[in-house]
């Protein structure tokens, strides 16, 4: 089965670098071409639903990413971004600065990090793969779905999906800025969740 995990439209914070956590952003000027773009990976995959988080930014971009690639779409509160606390709207050189020690931590084992009033990332990649694995339960394994997520719960789950190195989550927010197709299969997904 493959999944297309897809980032929101593209935002005037993500252009600067800085965390979205669950702040309510507009989207950029360039945000129709790049959703025109990624609607088009959508419509050469045999994508069955695009699935989206409750937030206002992952709503738009899946509901235009639907309307372009003529796709269903829906939404799944398992699939809410991660709650980045105090953390909302910082650069990355601002979290290393104030959160030294935390910083080197998301470095080096994110999944233990909680962010201060916000939420343990193991904990949410565990959130984000719970709620992908039961929307999925019944799709044939020649089937696709999108997933519209922000940034870090992305990058969260591309490492669930793919098994990279934990010490990669971080760094590869930086490459959230564009579809990402992934295959999984069904049963080795099921199995992993059970362990």
């Amino acid at each position: 089965m493959i999944v297309v995990l897809t980032p929101c439209a593209p935002s005037e914070w993500r252009a600067e670098g800085r965390l979205l956590g669950r702040v309510e952003l507009s989207v950029s000027a360039e945000a129709p071409e790049r959703l025109e773009q990624w609607a088009a990976v959508l419509k050469s995959l045999p994508v069955a639903r695009i699935y989206h988080g409750p937030d206002e930014l992952a709503t738009r971009t899946a509901r235009e990413l639907g309307k372009r690639s003529r796709i269903s779409v829906r939404k799944l509160a398992g699939l809410a971004a991660v709650d980045v606390g105090l953390w909302a709207g910082l650069s990355d050189a601002d979290l290393e600065n104030r959160f030294e020690s935390t910083y080197h931590e998301l470095l080096e084992s994110p999944f233990h990090v909680t962010a201060p009033q916000g939420e343990n990332l193991g904990e949410a990649a565990d959130r984000l793969e719970a709620a992908l694995r039961r929307a999925t339960r019944g799709l044939r394994e020649d089937e696709a779905v999108a997933v519209v997520l922000r940034p870090l719960a992305l990058s969260l789950l591309r490492q669930r999906l793919t098994g990279a190195e934990e010490t990669r989550v971080w760094e590869s927010l930086g490459e959230a800025d564009e579809p990402v197709i992934v295959e999984i299969q069904p049963a080795a997904a099921a199995r992993r969740a059970k362990s």
